[in-house]
């Protein structure tokens, strides 16, 4: 073999790792952007005593009602908690604090990119708060407005 024809081959091998290994970051690089698109909503609120006051590390249990799994957080030092990244679904909400009766939201539903805003008032005589379990959640943090379209509507349109 002439020296020509191994510098090319020499090359040739240099390129092909230097492409399997730009395939590597790209395939990395997108696998962490698709991660970074989940589906979640957040669930986030202020806990306070009866008389309006922050309560600072109030412990707060979100519920996944149909998963039976639990995430949790503690209220700052201005009583604001937040639950973020929950995958969609229907939770309860509980709070509870030494000195105070166990606050509990009725569950609702979570939906796509949703902050629900559950502001917490401990201390109350109301053991279970909440109304209808259907009803949806005000997000008051967005003025963005949409609709939700299932199966069933778009099956009638065709």
């Amino acid at each position: 073999m002439t020296p020509t024809f191994l510098l090319v081959r020499k090359l040739h091998l240099s390129q092909t790792i230097a492409l399997c290994l730009f395939a590597f970051v790209v395939a990395l690089a997108s696998t962490a952007t698709a991660s970074a698109q989940e589906v979640t909503g957040v669930i986030t609120g202020r806990v306070t005593d009866p008389h309006g006051a922050p309560i600072s590390g109030a412990a707060l249990v979100a519920i996944d009602v149909d998963h039976e799994t639990m995430f949790s957080t503690t209220s700052d030092a201005k009583g604001i908690y937040h639950l973020t990244g929950l995958p969609l679904g229907r939770y309860e909400v509980i709070s509870s604090m030494h000195g105070y009766h166990t606050w509990k939201h009725r569950s609702f539903k979570l939906s796509f990119h949703q902050i629900a805003r559950i502001n917490v008032a401990m201390g109350n005589t109301c053991e279970v708060c909440g109304s209808d379990p259907e009803a949806p959640i005000l997000q008051t943090d967005s003025s963005e407005m949409r609709i939700t379209i299932d199966g069933s509507v778009l099956s009638a349109l065709q």
